[in-house]
Formats: C-alpha cells, sequence, structure tokens
C-alpha cells in the first residue's frame, strides 16, 4: 500500500512539475559529455559508391582534452588529430609536422568523412552553447537549439530525444538561414555503467550527394585512467 502511494505521489509530482528544457537536457549531457573514457572505432565513408574504412581509437580525458589516433586506413594514412584547451591540431606522420586547425578548416571534413573536426572534438555541455525552446514533448522530446555562444559548432539544431533514457536519436543541423546542412542519426546505444552511449552513428551531409559516414565504436573502457602523456607534443609528434 505504501508503495503504491509512493508511486501515485511520484507520478503526480512529474504531472504538477514537468521537466525544464535545461534539465532535459542535463540528462542528456549525462550519457553525451564523457570524461576519463577511451573509445575504439572503425569510421565508414560512403560517397559515390566508394567505401574507405579507417580505424582508431579516441581518447577523451575531458572537454580540453581529446586525441583521435587513426590506426589504419583504406588510403594508407594514419594521422593523429587532438584538442589541447581551444588549439586543435593535425599531426601527418609522413610529413613530420603538426598542422594547427582554425577558422574554416574546423569546418571541414574529418579525414574526408561528413563528420567535421568539430564534430568530432565537441564533449562541452549543451547549456554553454546554446539557448534551448521545447518545441513538443508527445512521443519525443523535440528542441531546438541556437547557438549563444560565437564558438558553438553550428547555428541551429533540432534534437530528437528519447524521453525514457535522454539519448538524442536524430539531430538535423542548419545554417543561419535555416539551410539544412547535415542530418545525424543514432543507430544502435548500449547502457554501460550508469550512461547510455551511442554505439552506433550516422552522419548525412545534405550539401552532398550520396555521401554518408558510419561510426561504429566497438570497444568502450570507462574509467579509463587516461594519463596526461597523451596530450604532450612529445606524444602527439611521436
Amino acid at each position: 500500500m505504501k508503495r503504491d502511494l509512493f508511486i501515485i505521489m511520484f507520478i503526480s509530482s512529474i504531472l504538477i512539475f514537468p521537466m525544464t528544457v535545461e534539465e532535459i537536457f542535463d540528462k542528456v549531457d549525462e550519457n553525451m559529455v564523457y570524461k576519463n573514457m577511451k573509445f575504439t572505432a572503425r569510421m565508414n565513408i560512403l560517397e559515390y559508391n566508394e567505401n574507405r574504412e579507417l580505424s582508431m581509437d579516441i581518447f577523451m580525458r575531458d572537454e580540453n582534452n581529446i586525441l583521435i589516433e587513426i590506426l589504419a586506413s583504406s588510403s594508407g594514412h594514419t594521422n593523429r588529430f587532438m584538442k589541447k584547451n581551444d588549439q586543435m591540431w593535425l599531426y601527418i606522420p609522413n610529413a613530420g609536422k603538426a598542422i594547427r586547425i582554425k577558422g574554416h578548416m574546423l569546418k571541414e571534413g574529418f579525414m574526408g568523412s561528413d563528420f567535421s573536426y568539430e564534430d568530432m572534438s565537441e564533449n562541452r555541455k549543451t547549456n554553454d552553447l546554446y539557448n534551448m525552446e521545447l518545441l513538443s514533448k508527445d512521443t519525443l522530446y523535440i528542441i531546438k537549439l541556437t547557438a549563444k555562444s560565437s564558438d558553438a559548432p553550428y547555428k541551429m539544431k533540432m534534437v530528437y530525444i528519447k524521453k525514457d533514457i535522454f539519448i538524442p536519436i536524430r539531430e538535423e543541423i542548419y545554417s543561419s538561414s535555416e539551410r539544412l546542412l547535415k542530418e545525424l542519426i543514432i543507430n544502435e546505444y548500449k547502457k554501460i555503467g550508469e550512461k547510455y552511449i551511442p554505439i552506433n552513428i550516422l552522419m548525412y551531409d545534405k550539401l552532398k550527394q550520396n555521401s554518408r559516414t558510419e561510426i561504429v565504436y566497438e570497444d568502450i573502457k570507462m574509467n579509463a585512467g587516461i594519463d596526461d602523456k597523451y596530450f604532450q607534443k612529445s606524444y602527439f609528434e611521436r
């Protein structure tokens, strides 16, 4: 009897005090913002029926320390990419030098994919970057995000969020003139510890025909004990 009463009171409190849009995205960010995690992933780039594949390790210590190592690729390139504080760098072993990525280069395709360098390195909380407007809460939370920070990756996004586990299953990415630029689909996710983590993601560049990129996460380590050495010049340029 007491248990039933508690459930009724809990449901009533939800109906009386619905979640704010900020609270919804706090829940989303609990799943989607990573600290001290390592991912092994495979990226498949399909463009005009030509398929290219990359395998990579991704180290995320926090929002300011991210390293991506391309271990193998169809082209034979094995580059490294690092975000250190507010700077992003690309190291090309064959050339033996590091190049800083800035300005319009951040919007370019990561290793020729439909994900930009910003897409691959973004690990900040949504509320730090965007204003939020809840448009619907029927079957999904549908939320419009508009940039409030000058360094937000996009001017506007529409995000479709599963209400039970607070995972976005689709994002539509727009320019400031509301032209559709990209569409991101999360096909599959997995619960690891207390997080629901996407493990299969598709990105479509709507400005290109017959182009899509898939990322498949094959191994995810939480509390990975990522050492500071990964973000030092000596390791990055080894």
